[in-house]
């Protein structure tokens, strides 16, 4: 289990004080919270094997508790949130447009999919001469061309 060196986690608290600061919070108020803030982030976690969905832990606990099994949830872009959403057991339908990222999604939830319905739709090229402007939305360059028109 990796860990971080707690000098790289003091200094990402810090940053999160100057950010506070800068918002007008108090930072007096999150300066107890230090050690909590050590303790929780001291592992590394592979959120995608963990099905750990790159949300704030607050929205995180809030999908604890509101998500039941007979509700019906729709993503766009699957990864880390769909693994959390198939261990939940609600319907999940899931939409992924990147065929490598699709297998390794698949891959991982192989066991928990009985719920999940994980569909591949590969963006259409975009014939950019035929376009006044377009906008690159992944740095990806197996999906340049592939973007939306913009007005």
């Amino acid at each position: 289990m990796k860990k971080y060196k707690i000098s790289s986690l003091i200094h990402q608290f810090y940053k999160e004080l100057k950010i506070a600061k800068s918002k007008g919070k108090p930072v007096w108020k999150l300066i107890p919270h230090f050690f909590t803030y050590i303790r929780e982030n001291r592992v590394k976690i592979n959120r995608f094997d963990t099905g750990l969905p790159w949300l704030t832990k607050s929205a995180v606990q809030f999908l604890d508790n509101f998500v039941q099994e007979e509700m019906k949830v729709f993503e766009f872009g699957s990864g880390a949130s769909t693994v959390y959403f198939s261990k939940k057991g609600v319907d999940l339908y899931s939409v992924e447009h990147d065929s490598k990222w699709f297998e390794n999604v698949k891959q991982t939830i192989a066991k928990d999919n009985s719920n999940v319905d994980l569909a591949l739709i590969e963006p259409e090229e975009i014939k950019l001469d035929q376009l006044e402007k377009s906008i690159r939305s992944s740095k990806d360059t197996r999906f340049l061309n592939h973007d939306a028109l913009s007005d």
